[in-house]
């Protein structure tokens, strides 16, 4: 319990919310208390997507007792806040956006890095959304800081962009399943943030 009140910053959240709305039926926010999945049931929402991974420690069992509780299905793909995503997870993501019903809420620890990139994800595949209207969802209103070593997370989203302009006729489930080199995206993105620091030298 210390731990998820404290180490976890559960206590934090219990007076903090990073909830947002990102399309129709579809929500996004930081972990939620048991007392804000009530306030989403009453939206609709029945299911709620976890993308921190670890179901060893008490944030994911006390989230599993309040969903089943309440009724709502939970469901956890773990993603990185601060490395490139592995193929299979994302492939994962995009599964669960064409299975899962909406209403559905997505989340991660603080709502600010997991989540938007989930949740730019979201709007391109399943909203048709522009890569640029997509990328508002990264930024500073959801505390996701870009120049941290959570810019990781928009680099991928640059480097889908880069395979879009190009291949406008191919969607982000095609560039996932046969183009998408989580190792080569997270060479170049270590390249990049070294010559940017040798240049402010």
């Amino acid at each position: 319990m210390l731990y998820f009140l404290f180490q976890d910053h559960a206590i934090f959240r219990a007076l903090w919310s990073n909830t947002h709305h990102v399309a129709r039926l579809v929500w996004r926010s930081n972990h939620p208390t048991y007392r804000r999945l009530c306030r989403i049931k009453q939206l609709g929402v029945k299911n709620v997507l976890s993308l921190r991974g670890n179901t060893k420690k008490s944030p994911y069992f006390f989230e599993k007792e309040s969903c089943d509780r309440l009724g709502l299905t939970l469901t956890v793909i773990g993603l990185s806040a601060r490395n490139v995503w592995r193929k299979e997870r994302v492939i994962a993501l995009l599964d669960y956006f064409d299975n899962t019903d909406t209403p559905f809420l997505m989340h991660c620890k603080s709502g600010a890095d997991r989540t938007s990139l989930a949740a730019a994800y979201y709007l391109i595949y399943k909203c048709g959304s522009s890569v640029a209207q997509a990328r508002k969802q990264l930024g500073m209103r959801y505390l996701h800081f870009k120049w941290t070593k959570t810019g990781v997370l928009d680099f991928m989203l640059d480097e889908y962009e880069r395979f879009s302009n190009q291949n406008p006729d191919r969607d982000l489930r095609y560039w996932t399943t046969n183009v998408y080199d989580a190792d080569a995206i997270k060479q170049a993105f270590n390249q990049e943030r070294a010559a940017k620091g040798k240049s402010q030298i």
